[in-house]
């Protein structure tokens, strides 16, 4: 419908997020009262244990966000910078960077496994 989503990101938020919430509601959880390298643990190992995987879940999850968060200002500086020379220059409107992932992926599927996408099927 020519509506600039990016799918990709909105997908790996998502993902990203339920595995935090996982390993949270992991850490948090009742059962977790045995350690896989020494077994039972006492009360102030699992407090220690459970400390110590709430900043693993909370450090995943903030790396993730700052990764997305510089992509997409690297692809936005990419938009702009391609506009920018597409009007010093005078060439063709530039090529935005979801499209020119979608051109790679499909490239990728026909020289690894031989898959040919015919972009004709999705037009209505």
């Amino acid at each position: 419908m020519g509506i600039p989503v990016n799918r990709i990101k909105i997908l790996g938020q998502y993902a990203a997020y339920g595995l935090h919430r996982m390993m949270v509601d992991e850490a948090l959880s009742p059962n977790r009262r045995f350690d896989r390298v020494r077994g039972v643990v006492s009360s102030r190992e699992l407090l220690l244990s459970r400390f110590l995987a709430l900043i693993a879940a909370e450090w995943s999850y903030m790396t993730f966000r700052v990764a997305v968060t510089v992509a997409s200002v690297g692809m936005a500086m990419y938009g702009a910078v391609s506009r920018v020379w597409a009007l010093v220059t005078g060439n063709s409107p530039p090529v935005t960077s979801e499209s020119l992932l979608d051109e790679n992926m499909q490239k990728l599927l026909e020289r690894k496994l031989g898959y040919k996408i015919d972009t004709s099927l999705f037009s209505a």
